[in-house]
């Protein structure tokens, strides 16, 4: 019932079949780029030692890693789910290109 009405309001609206954007084209090492600026301005975020690793192709993923040199992590929770985050908004944005 309900995909019903669905399908009765996208004949009604004047731009249904318009298609999405295109999604932007961005190299793994520039999505890894974007990802750990966002993350190195949270509070607590260590200064060194720690790692994004983008991998995949549409979809693609990340992977946050803390090296020794990061010391203790004291939000490594908060820190990854941060991540994970700006992965999803950046997913909905761009995929992946080839080199990188």
């Amino acid at each position: 019932m309900k995909s019903r009405h669905l399908y009765r309001a996208c004949q009604k609206s004047p731009d249904w079949h318009l298609p999405l954007p295109a999604k932007g084209m961005r190299t793994a090492d520039e999505l890894a780029t974007m990802i750990l600026d966002d993350l190195s301005k949270i509070e607590g975020c260590p200064k060194r030692g720690f790692n994004v690793t983008v991998y995949g192709s549409n979809p693609w993923n990340s992977w946050l890693s803390f090296g020794t040199a990061a010391g203790p992590v004291r939000n490594r929770t908060e820190l990854q789910t941060f991540c994970q985050i700006i992965t999803d908004r950046l997913k909905r944005l761009y995929n992946v290109s080839g080199s990188g």
